[in-house]
């Protein structure tokens, strides 16, 4: 898995400077759709963090996708789970030997989120007002994995991130000190030495509808998924509560750490 996708949404996030804008989509129904929805299932967290090397000679770091994927699947079950929700255990590797549709399902859920990005013009810095107007629905994919699983919505987790090499480290570092020679401007390096981007959804398993979405950069580790995951719709059977966690508002850059140098080359990614 490349993450191309990953690095245009990186790009785009470290360009964004705009005031009373947010990143994070709600369903404009969401309240009237949360009534139906108590069992949440977390999709299999999609996962990818880069060594990048002096040479180019990229590759996972699988030890930390590891690490990563255990902690984002406790916090998942956390944060669900104070919001009010049912998290439904689910073996989807074992389901899928059984059911070979399963994984096409998966993989079409994901693909779906994918083709939905445009029209919920996910990274981009939008009005509160048309941020919780726009409608995008994974359709017929997402009613499938949450069948398969008897839950009411599924989470989808993804976590892209870099760390880069000593030497690649000592490059950029001789490259800054060029550059702020060059310019009069302080030696610093142009790029820190690690970084990651995280997106969550929760995604409604009766009409396949996107309820809450939202993106976010910063340094590599959990962490980032965990504050994101805060901002969370509460299932509250008042429901009058949703409307409390209200979009993160950007100011300048989405986050301080944006501009994290995500979009690195792929070549030698595996």
């Amino acid at each position: 898995m490349r993450w191309t996708p990953f690095l245009l949404a990186a790009v785009l996030l470290a360009s964004l400077s705009a005031c009373g804008t947010t990143t994070t989509r709600t369903h404009p129904d969401i309240a009237e759709q949360l009534k139906s929805i108590k069992r949440v299932v977390v999709a299999p967290p999609e996962i990818e963090v880069t060594l990048i090397t002096f040479t180019g000679e990229n590759e996972r770091i699988e030890e930390v996708e590891s690490q990563i994927r255990t902690e984002l699947l406790t916090i998942a079950r956390k944060e669900l789970e104070e919001g009010g929700y049912q998290v439904v255990d689910f073996d989807f590797e074992a389901a899928k030997q059984e059911d070979d549709t399963l994984a096409y399902s998966i993989t079409e859920f994901v693909s779906g989120y994918d083709n939905a990005k445009e029209e919920l013009q996910h990274g981009k810095a939008i009005s509160l007002d048309e941020a919780n107007s726009i409608r995008a629905s994974l359709g017929e994919a997402a009613t499938r994995v949450a069948a398969a699983a008897d839950a009411d919505a599924v989470l989808l987790i993804r976590f892209g991130g870099f760390q880069k090499s000593g030497g690649q480290v000592a490059k950029d570092v001789g490259t800054s000190i060029l550059v702020g020679v060059l310019t009069l401007g302080a030696v610093i390096p142009i790029q820190p030495a690690s970084g990651a981007f995280t997106e969550v959804a929760l995604v409604d398993g009766y009409t396949g509808d996107v309820l809450w979405t939202d993106i976010r950069g910063g340094a590599l580790g959990s962490e980032l998924t965990d504050s994101l995951m805060d901002q969370l719709p509460d299932d509250i059977d008042g429901i009058d509560d949703v409307g409390v966690v209200e979009p993160v508002l950007v100011s300048g850059a989405v986050t301080p750490d944006a501009g994290i140098g995500l979009a690195q080359p792929a070549s030698g990614d595996k």
